[in-house]
């Protein structure tokens, strides 16, 4: 006897679908992840570092652009670059060239609050010390106190600087684009307001010199200089041999066709 089609599953009918598993973090998900992220951060840190270097060498650059730019706006307006420093009746330093061109730099009050009747680190010029130090200041040395500057002039006897004589640009016969006016030092104990630079015999002709004052930065390649022409440049260690007593004197004969002739 027929009993008919028997209830249950059809051969025809699609095979049962096996349920998912949840998802579960194990510590081997966890390993692959510190393991990912360790492979990023070693790539990725020196960039950083590298971009952050680059950047602390153009705001160098551009501290010293807004100091030869003030300089020149002095030569304009007194026909002659600043002196090196003043002294008193006795003799004794009492203010910088750099204090000097304070008005024709932007943004520091220092100059209205300075006291030319007292000595640089005198009662009332000592409160003022941090105005103005950012200008003289490279971000990437920070090693020293902020009031201490990075930036000087080397000067002595047919320097652009020297004690006691003001040059203009019609001294600078070697021509203003081949003669430098302020250099960039690291681990500096001058204080940017304090009358101290220099002097070229005292010099290291050499770069991060360790036995003596020399040009020098934590820049990658050099150290910034700025020149008579307005310029800024990365000076490298190459160059910074008797090639920068040369770059350094105003007429000593290494010239250089000039576009500041006129002046």
């Amino acid at each position: 006897m027929d009993e008919g089609p028997k209830l249950g599953a059809s051969k025809l009918d699609p095979p049962a679908i096996p349920r998912e598993r949840p998802f579960q973090f194990t510590l081997r998900h966890l390993l692959l992840g510190m393991l990912a992220i360790c492979v990023l951060l070693a790539a990725g840190v020196p960039l950083i570092r590298l971009a952050n270097r680059q950047a602390e060498q153009m705001q160098c650059g551009n501290n010293l652009k807004q100091i030869v730019i003030a300089l020149h706006n002095y030569h304009d307006t007194w026909k002659s670059f600043p002196p090196l420093i003043t002294t008193d009746a006795s003799g004794k330093p009492m203010h910088s060239w750099r204090m000097f061109i304070l008005p024709f730099l932007e943004s520091s009050p220092a100059y209205s609050q300075y006291n030319m009747n007292e000595p640089w680190n005198g009662p009332n010029n000592r409160k003022i010390g941090h105005y103005g130090a950012h200008i003289y200041r490279c971000p990437s040395d920070r090693r020293t106190k902020p009031e201490m500057t990075n930036y000087v002039a080397i000067y002595g006897p047919g320097m652009a600087w020297d004690v006691n004589r003001q040059t203009q640009f019609a001294d600078f016969t070697d021509g203003t684009m081949s003669t430098i006016l302020v250099v960039e030092i690291r681990n500096s104990d001058i204080h940017w307001m304090e009358p101290r630079d220099i002097h070229i015999d005292d010099l290291k002709l050499t770069l991060n010199a360790k036995d003596g004052p020399s040009l020098g930065s934590y820049h990658i390649e050099g150290a910034m200089v700025a020149m008579a022409d307005g310029s800024v440049r990365l000076l490298s260690g190459d160059e910074a041999g008797e090639q920068l007593r040369a770059m350094l004197t105003i007429a000593g004969g290494e010239r250089q066709r000039d576009p500041l002739d006129s002046q």
